[in-house]
């Protein structure tokens, strides 16, 4: 029997096959990584000619499964970038000024959080650097953290199912939904439609379409069944990757859709004005700060947490609020 071990394998092929596993295929991965399909598959194949064993299932459909070879050195490929980013991020706990954060929000948390958190990194004399990652949603923000980049995040809890147990989790704010309607549609009309369930007679085509945002996701198969039951007659006609561009939309006075509370004080006055917000009893997440646990070891990294924490908790879910910079009209459906 060869007892012989793998030889030339190396830390990339292992960055790179971990990157696959983890956003479910290469066409996904070549996007978090920035590298082409082929030098992808050149990775992969060199990693599986130096372990002797094929570690992902070929098929023609874009996502990939694992041979049983392929789970344990994706476990251990994640266990050991794990590892070394522990050891990096420790050494340079260390070194004065040379602390880097590399922050991740969604679209909906920019403007007025985004500002506070890169107030706190500049009050801060030993980081060197802040590193803003966008990312259309919470579950691509998991995905960067476990191809380990990035350090810090605000992000849904529900996308945490299957994270890391070496993340820290601290608890911000719940974020509540709301319905956006044109304000030139009359109030008492949104009303009455969701009561009656039927296109109403005055002509006010915003109610017959809406923005599906993040299609396929749960929060859009959510606000598609609320329509289905609420709306019946309203279609899909716009589909937008961001609450953001779908309440632009919706100040055009076109189509309605939902958004988070959180989205709402980064907004300018120009956009709410044009719109109406209803409550919904129905929708609402938590929203969460995440780090990797090693880091909260540095007093830097500790204090950045609590007075993240401290800004989330104590100023921006009070800014989320109704009377502090729109107004919510009434509860519907």
């Amino acid at each position: 029997m060869d007892n012989s071990l793998p030889t030339g394998i190396t830390l990339r092929q292992l960055e790179v096959f971990a990157a696959v596993v983890a956003a479910g295929s290469i066409g996904a991965a070549r996007r978090r990584i920035q590298l082409s399909q082929p030098t992808i598959s050149h990775h992969i194949s060199k990693l599986e000619e130096a372990i002797g064993a094929q570690l992902i299932v070929r098929t023609r459909t874009p996502e990939i499964s694992l041979t049983p070879a392929g789970e344990y050195w994706y476990r251990c490929s994640s266990q050991l970038l794990s590892s070394f980013s522990e050891m990096v991020q420790h050494y340079s706990g260390y070194s004065p000024n040379r602390l880097v954060i590399r922050f991740g929000a969604t679209p909906s948390l920019r403007g007025r959080f985004l500002e506070q958190v890169a107030r706190i990194a500049v009050s801060e004399p030993e980081i060197s650097r802040l590193e803003s990652v966008w990312a259309i949603s919470s579950a691509e923000l998991v995905e960067l953290f476990s191809m380990h980049q990035l350090n810090c995040a605000v992000l849904s809890e529900d996308s945490l199912k299957y994270a890391s147990e070496s993340l820290s989790v601290t608890p911000l704010f719940t974020d509540r939904v709301v319905w956006a309607v044109p304000r030139e549609v009359p109030a008492d009309l949104v009303i009455e439609t969701v009561l009656m369930r039927r296109k109403p007679m005055r002509r006010h085509e915003a109610l017959s379409r809406y923005v599906d945002v993040a299609h396929g996701t749960p929060q859009s198969l959510s606000s598609q069944e609320w329509y289905r039951a609420n709306l019946p007659f309203a279609l899909p006609y716009f589909t937008t990757p961001t609450h953001l561009s779908a309440i632009d939309i919706v100040a055009g006075g076109i189509a309605t859709c939902h958004c988070p509370l959180s989205l709402l004080p980064s907004l300018p006055r120009s956009i709410l004005d044009r719109v109406n917000l209803f409550e919904l009893d129905q929708f609402s997440q938590n929203i969460v700060l995440v780090m990797p646990k090693h880091l909260l070891t540095i007093p830097t990294f500790q204090r950045f947490r609590a007075r993240i924490v401290e800004f989330a908790t104590e100023k921006y879910s009070k800014e989320m609020e109704p009377q502090a910079a729109f107004e919510v009209v009434r509860a519907v459906g």
